[in-house]
């Protein structure tokens, strides 16, 4: 994970280095982006891995965030 910016309330985060997420981890971030979102924040992941992005959807990240898939 790095965070791109958190300029005019717009957590950028680019998982270009990202592998995999396990149940676990996946549970957290959805409790944070849920907590960011609830302040009014924005939360966008940038170059998530396509499998890494099917499971953000089936879990409901994508409800809270934008989840934006490689293109490679």
């Amino acid at each position: 994970w790095q965070l791109v910016t958190g300029d005019h309330g717009i957590w950028q985060v680019s998982c270009s280095r990202l592998i995999r997420v396990d149940f676990s981890a996946a549970g957290g971030l959805l409790n944070w982006v849920a907590q960011v979102t609830a302040h009014g924040s924005r939360v966008e992941f940038r170059d998530v891995p396509r499998l890494v992005a099917a499971f953000f959807h089936l879990i409901g990240i994508n409800e809270h965030a934008q989840v934006t898939a490689r293109t490679n």
